[in-house]
């Protein structure tokens, strides 16, 4: 009510009430659905290479001593004991300053459970190397999948990165950098029409004993709580096209 004079004018006016992707209760169980339901990426680092020898050994493991195909930043496909050979040869003459705690490669691998399209992770991967490392670094990449790797049926993909840049910085992961590669997996994943989360276990609820919190009680009554909203909204928008 507006007051005039200290007298209301009897008009009562409403709040507009903005437009909400979660205003339908079945929308919004659509949407938390469609996040828990989507499986998490694995990013690991696996190590870095200190010397000739240690880089030679680590090309040759994941090209199967040059049977499985390499593929560097230019997009070339490297393939045979020669094109490794050259490959070494080229990462062993790289310059700069180095030590013998250097690692002359960052080794990395990027993985999702049995029964993903392994060619739609390849070029997530694809994309998310170039973004992160194309301009400066030299790096290659190697498929893995059940028939090429038995030590695991989850198609993967080895992403090795040559630590000096063609501008002879060296390059390293800092703090947070491993969960910034995760969100951008499962982005990249995303775009091949694979559904991908990158929040950590704690976050999507994984506990190892089930505890009730106040998020859980807000949760079994029906209520969103603000540090999931977000991530429900980021969805909806994938969702429609937004």
């Amino acid at each position: 009510m507006k007051k005039i004079g200290g007298i209301t004018d009897g008009k009562v006016r409403r709040k507009r009430k903005t437009p909400d992707v979660f205003s339908s209760s079945s929308e919004r169980k659509k949407l938390e659905s469609a996040v828990r339901r989507s499986p998490p990426v694995v990013v690991k680092i696996t190590g870095g290479c200190k010397g000739a020898a240690h880089i030679k050994s680590h090309l040759e493991y994941i090209s199967r001593n040059g049977k499985l195909e390499l593929e560097n930043e230019q997009g070339d496909k490297l393939e045979g004991r020669e094109a490794l050979n050259n490959l070494h040869k080229l990462w062993e003459s790289n310059p700069g300053k180095s030590s013998e705690k250097t690692k002359h490669t960052l080794n990395m691998v990027f993985s999702m459970p049995e029964g993903t399209d392994s060619k739609a992770i390849q070029q997530a991967v694809r994309d998310l190397a170039l973004k992160e490392f194309g301009d400066n670094y030299r790096y290659v990449m190697a498929l893995h999948t059940a028939e090429t790797d038995k030590k695991t049926k989850q198609p993967h993909v080895h992403l090795t990165v040559n630590t000096t840049g063609h501008d002879l910085t060296r390059f390293s992961l800092g703090r947070g950098d491993l969960q910034r590669l995760r969100d951008e997996f499962a982005v990249r994943l995303r775009e091949q029409g694979i559904a991908a989360d990158s929040t950590k276990r704690e976050a999507r609820g994984i506990t190892v004993k089930a505890i009730k919190t106040p998020i859980q009680q807000m949760n079994q009554r029906g209520v969103m709580p603000k540090v999931e909203e977000g991530k429900y909204r980021e969805v909806a928008r994938e969702l429609v096209g937004g």
